[in-house]
């Protein structure tokens, strides 16, 4: 923080002398939308510049003269102009045209959703993901105005949409859903942030195109990018965190050979215990030590290796991506049960996982196939699998079963098998109207272990098929419509499990009945996006009806699930979850300033949630029992997002979120509701002296509302502000072309402040987050060209 506020004066100045003249312009399409990472080349400097968000760029010449200055963009082929640089600034603004012709010599980035121009939604890269990280994913875009995460600890969290989460958000990653035991709260998301290359955010209703779930939004990671043809390129990154001496890296390595491709990619991260700013917690009135500062085994250890293979050709793409991802992880001992104070007690070891824990393993498998045919054509198929295996240790002192092995500390094993299979069919009937006709199917199976019991074994089938029609009215109206049609099943088997005293008598029994349910559903949306004015000021709204199939976990759990400290009983005959929701967004993009408001309202009727039932559990330390139940629910709220910039050096910005909801039936608010929130950020930024390149320094504050608005026997949550700096930079030598160096520094919670996170399962027993962290994040990509053969 010294070395910051030393050095801070320096770098305004340094930062203040970039109002030197630049070539500068903006890259789009046809539609005029601008084309976020397009590639601009200036000859014959041979210097490059990647288009931001707003497919705005610059370039500083090297010299005075003539130059020639080139952009390219996925599927649209590439555009030259002649300029003539004399030391003024220069504007060259390129607008490409979109062919099929052209996909089979350039980089397909990924498929987006055909749903989400009429939705708010918000395009990151991946080096937002590895510059701004966090301790996993879903807190890293927790950055993101209206996106919030459910934590437990650093190693393990899940994306928030909206107020919405688990089963009511989806997550496509490789162009099929993500399943993993998605509707626990202390599940995380498997997936490695390092291995996200691009992602999309899909804010409201999304059940159109991916079926149930799609009630919040979608987080969408895209397929990991072709490289650029007849290239090898790679890179290697490495973390480091100072609060849990967490240590990390990953390596990438990709090829392509005239359009037969491949891609390898590990990583890992090891961490151990993190330290919180306090010396104790309090838990029903008792006041419980944090020895040291630090949460005893919060440790462990996250490792993924991923790879793609394909070819790409002017009649389609074929590729295949499997990975492999494995999280193992401590769980703070006074987090499970009752906490105890022998239990805090550190075992001199900061970096072992001990019980409590959890084990993780997620295998994915996709097959793509696309066939590219005239007038924007396209045929997309995907075949997957997934093997998720979720393991959960702990001591079975409670659960007395006779003739038990004193030494196994299996508690809960959940094995989901998943088989997906998903096409749509894009085809422009004119130069107007454009549709697409789309099905998906997925079976599920899910076996279980342990001496603990909460869910059965069950088998689930959902399936769909779809038809969205897309019409360009005028120049500056899309008008976007569809009807979707669903089946679903759950079936279960009856299952039974005795409970023991400490003297071996049967004390109770849990029981899940045996169920085979059919569910049938109808979803449909409108919408528009009307360019108010061209390239700058956009009008989103759209009308839809979204529905969910009640999980398993909702219809015949019957157990003890520690991961919310309650007992949790099933309803067998709940029926679907609809939703009625209506979004209106509005965006503008001007010179200087550009930003965001969107604005949201959802009825749900059937909302399905846990309740307290009056009756306590003859389960050991399980508390009252829990049922789930349906009423109809409110959802309401916005987000804000602004920015301006008043020089090139300065960039100013806020965001803002609210969400609000009640339940109909009691009049309550609903459980687990993210707080509204303001985050402001001041950088300073400058494209470079010498080999220092795209160097920025931020100060960001997060100022997060106290959330008072909560459930019945829920806790309230205070607010609090939290101060983030940083500093980054490339740097490039002038005769070395094929790689160079990012560095970024961050000071997260700068004033080690003591905050309580609603949304973490630690909140439960009032224990506070992460204290101050120094982050250091380096990065070397490189690329090589591939001689041509002679």
């Amino acid at each position: 923080m010294r070395f910051i506020l030393l050095f801070f004066p320096l770098l305004v100045l340094l930062f203040a002398t970039q109002a030197k003249a630049q070539i500068s312009g903006t890259v789009t399409h046809e539609r005029e939308e601008p084309l976020p990472n397009a590639t601009v080349l200036l000859l014959p400097d041979s210097i490059f510049a990647i288009t931001d968000a707003n497919g705005k760029f610059s370039i500083m010449p090297t010299r005075n003269g003539d130059h020639t200055v080139e952009a390219a963009y996925l599927a649209h082929g590439s555009m030259r102009k002649a300029v003539r640089y004399e030391g003024s600034p220069l504007t060259v603004d390129f607008s490409l045209i979109y062919s099929t012709e052209r996909l089979g010599e350039v980089i397909i980035a990924g498929e987006h959703g055909h749903h989400d121009e009429m939705l708010s939604n918000v395009h990151l890269e991946e080096g937002f993901v590895e510059m701004e990280t966090r301790g996993a994913l879903a807190q890293t875009l927790d950055r993101v105005a209206g996106v919030s995460a459910i934590n437990v600890g650093v190693g393990i969290s899940k994306p928030v949409i909206r107020g919405l989460f688990g089963s009511r958000v989806i997550v496509m990653a490789d162009n099929i859903k993500q399943e993993g035991q998605q509707w626990g709260s202390d599940h995380g998301l498997e997936i490695d942030q390092y291995d996200v290359e691009e992602v999309e955010i899909v804010k409201g209703p999304a059940s159109l195109q991916y079926g149930s779930d799609g009630l919040g939004g979608v987080l969408n990671v895209l397929p990991r990018k072709i490289p650029e043809k007849n290239t090898i390129s790679g890179s290697v990154l490495g973390n480091f965190r100072s609060n849990n001496l967490h240590g990390g890296g990953a390596v990438k390595l990709a090829v392509n050979a005239n359009n037969i491709f491949g891609s390898l990619r590990y990583s890992r991260q090891e961490f151990g215990d993190y330290a919180v700013p306090a010396d104790s917690f309090t838990y029903n009135d008792f006041r419980l030590p944090i020895i040291g500062g630090t949460l005893k085994n919060t440790a462990g250890q996250e490792q993924n290796i991923s790879g793609t293979v394909g070819v790409l050709r002017k009649w389609g793409l074929t590729r295949v991506d499997i990975s492999h991802y494995e999280l193992n992880v401590g769980l703070f001992s006074g987090a499970v049960g009752v906490p105890r104070s022998y239990a805090l007690t550190p075992d001199g070891d900061g970096r072992n996982v001990d019980f409590p824990s959890q084990r993780v393993r997620h295998l994915k498998a996709v097959v793509s196939q696309e066939f590219f045919f005239h007038d924007e054509e396209i045929l997309h198929i995907h075949v997957g699998f997934q093997q998720n295996t979720r393991q959960e240790f702990s001591f079975p002192e409670f659960h007395s079963l006779p003739n038990a092995d004193p030494t196994d500390r299996l508690a809960m094993e959940l094995q989901l098998r998943t088989w997906t299979i998903n096409g749509h069919y894009a085809h422009r009937i004119n130069a107007k109207l454009k549709n697409t006709y789309g099905l998906d199917g997925q079976y599920q199976r899910n076996a279980v272990a342990g001496f603990e019991y909460l869910l059965p074994e069950f088998r689930t089938w959902r399936s769909g098929i779809y038809a969205i029609s897309a019409w360009d009215a005028t120049d500056r109206l899309m008008v976007q419509g569809g009807l979707r049609g669903d089946y679903g099943n759950n079936t279960s088997d009856f299952r039974k499990r005795y409970v023991y005293a400490s003297s071996g008598a049967v004390r109770d029994s849990l029981s899940s009945p045996a169920t085979n349910t059919d569910f049938f559903n109808i979803s449909g949306s409108l919408g528009i996006n009307h360019a108010l004015k061209k390239k700058e000021w956009w009008l989103k709204a759209n009308v839809g009806k979204s529905f969910r199939v009640p999980y398993p976990n909702e219809t015949v759990s019957n157990g003890m699930h520690h991961g919310t400290f309650r007992h949790e009983i099933g309803t067998p005959d709940l029926d679907s979850e609809h939703g009625y929701q209506l979004d209106i967004s509005t965006e503008w993009k001007r010179a200087k300033w550009q930003g965001s408001v969107a604005g949201f309202f959802n009825y749900f009727d059937n909302y399905i949630y846990l309740s307290p039932s009056g009756q306590f559990s003859t389960l050991p330390e399980a508390g009252q029992v829990y049922r789930y139940q349906q009423h109809d629910a409110i959802y309401a709220g916005f987000e804000a997002d602004w920015e301006y910039n008043p020089w090139l050096w300065l960039q100013l910005h806020q965001a803002y979120e609210y969400v609000w909801n009640v339940n109909v039936e009691t009049s309550l608010p609903l459980p687990f509701t993210p707080p509204g929130s303001m985050l402001s950020e001041v950088r300073l930024q400058h494209k470079g002296i010498s080999i220092f390149q795209d160097a920025y320094l931020f100060v960001a504050d997060r100022y997060v509302l106290a959330q008072n608005r909560v459930d019945r026997n829920e806790l309230t949550t205070p607010g609090y502000n939290l101060l983030d700096v940083g500093l980054g930079f490339r740097v490039q030598g002038s005769k070395f072309k094929v790689a160079h160096v990012e560095v970024s520094f961050m000071v997260q919670n700068v004033l080690n402040t003591s905050y309580l996170n609603h949304l973490s399962r630690y909140r439960l027993i009032g224990v506070p987050e992460q204290g101050r962290n120094f982050v250091v994040t380096v990065k070397v990509p490189f690329s090589l060209p591939i001689p041509a053969r002679q």
